[in-house]
């Protein structure tokens, strides 16, 4: 049973740990001898089956290699979701950029198995490109830009028909001191790197972000190479096709994976140094000439020669964000328009609460009346269940008036009862004709009460 070099504390047990981890410090690689349980250090087991015509045990190799890197390349849940997450914050901040045109988002997909890092050390000869420390596939930023420099010098060179924009012509200036640096296109985007000695080096206006693939199905793949030539390659002899063969196994991005790149500008650098570029987004136009003629002749990644890391532009999801991207702007602005009303409905509440507490009490006393009236609607009577609350505010507003010093302000008051009274009714509904008259007697007298007051005669004057 094949073993990882670890000490035997950690377990067997390493299903929850990222693919980069498995494939690197975990893989479960080293052979054991069968019957002793020896570990032999080598990239087989040694098992005894009986096998041949008279069912002899013999003893048998067989290699961890593909089982290993099987069990390394599967994409756990939480791998899945994490790798989501880190797009989506790369989204976030490029939402933030796009507004202001300094950043260029092209969505792809791949449409031939991706592989990168195979030059990384391994056990197995061939490496791979993971995200430290998420232990997630990933293409780097300098592959990114390696790739394009070269797309973009393919294109301006003129031997592709259509430059698309790009040239190689040095009519760019960059002051440094009393000299000018000559620039061209390139030079400006992609930076330039003068010979060793010379102090021309210039940085671009252009960063490359790393791309996140968002790996299609439930894992990575393994795929084979076979060489047949080793015994030219690493001993004497002259090369011929028929060696002994030697599969050699590596990690590739499935096909049908996204790709999402992502390109930064400086924009004040971009503006001071080739103001053409800058002007209508321009750069943008070049960047994906350069992507298109990427995504057609180049690839990305490692083994582009044999038709690895081949990708095309996918529209409908560049289309598909856009449309989710304005329904969120649209989100947003209704969100803010909302908030803006709520605002000013508070401000307006507060304005109207401080214009209330400004008031006489006595206007106070009438406003809140008005507004009990009002809460009965347009009905044109009174339920027997609903007659007491308007009975409650009537003698509440009586109580209230009967103590204000102004005659014109008790009789505002005795009036607004009245109205109200006449509208609802002196007595509450259902009552005998005997009880109706005598409740309608006590209000009148109320009103009346309200209007003279209970220590004042008939003229108003104060006893």
């Amino acid at each position: 049973m094949a073993i990882a070099a670890l000490p035997a504390y950690l377990g067997t047990d390493f299903s929850s740990a990222s693919p980069g981890m498995r494939f690197g410090m975990y893989l479960k690689l080293w052979g054991t001898d069968q019957h002793s349980g020896e570990r032999l250090w080598t990239t087989h087991d040694l098992n005894y089956r009986a096998a041949g015509p008279n069912k002899h045990v013999r003893q048998f190799k067989d290699e961890n290699k593909s089982n290993a890197l099987r069990e390394a390349c599967r994409l756990s849940p939480q791998d899945r979701a994490l790798m989501r997450a880190l797009l989506d914050r790369q989204t976030a901040l490029a939402e933030a950029l796009q507004p202001s045109g300094q950043l260029l988002r092209v969505d792809a997909e791949a449409i031939a198995p991706f592989t990168t890092g195979l030059g990384n050390e391994h056990p197995l000869e061939n490496g791979f490109a993971f995200l430290s420390p998420y232990g997630l596939p990933y293409l780097p930023s300098s592959g990114v830009k390696g790739v394009l420099r070269q797309a973009a010098r393919e294109l301006a060179s003129g031997d592709w028909g259509d430059a698309a924009g790009w040239d190689q012509a040095e009519r760019f200036m960059l002051p440094s001191g009393n000299a000018r640096i000559p620039l061209s296109m390139l030079d400006v985007l992609f930076g330039k790197q003068s010979d060793d000695g010379d102090t021309e080096h210039v940085r671009g206006a252009l960063q490359f972000w790393d791309v996140i693939p968002q790996v299609k199905g439930a894992s990575l793949a393994v795929e084979v190479m076979t060489a047949h030539q080793s015994h030219y390659l690493q001993h004497d002899g002259t090369p011929h096709e028929s060696g002994q063969p030697n599969p050699i196994n590596f990690l590739t991005v499935p096909p049908g994976s996204a790709f999402h790149f992502h390109v930064q500008c400086d924009g004040p650098f971009l503006q001071r140094v080739a103001p053409e570029l800058a002007a209508d987004s321009a750069w943008q136009a070049l960047l994906s000439a350069a992507l298109e003629h990427a995504f057609d002749w180049l690839g990305f990644g490692a083994k582009t020669a044999v038709g690895y890391g081949a990708m095309r532009r996918d529209h409908s999801a560049e289309q598909a964000r856009l449309a989710a991207q304005r329904a969120a702007a649209e989100q947003r602005k209704q969100a803010a328009a909302e908030r803006q009303r709520q605002e000013d409905a508070a401000v307006r509440a507060a304005d109207a609460q401080a214009a209330f507490d400004a008031l006489p009490e006595s206007d106070k006393a009438l406003q809140q009346f008005a507004q009990a009236i009002a809460a009965f609607g347009a009905v044109e009577s009174l339920t027997k269940a609903q007659y007491p609350e308007l009975a409650r505010h009537v003698n509440m507003l009586a109580d209230q008036a009967q103590a204000w010093p102004e005659q014109s302000e008790r009789q505002r008051a005795a009036e607004a009862i009245e109205q109200a009274l006449n509208r609802f009714g002196w007595s509450a509904p259902g009552l005998k004709a005997e009880k109706r008259r005598k409740q309608e007697t006590r209000r009148r007298e109320l009103i009346n009460l309200v209007i003279h007051g209970p220590e004042r005669d008939s003229s108003g004057t104060k006893q």
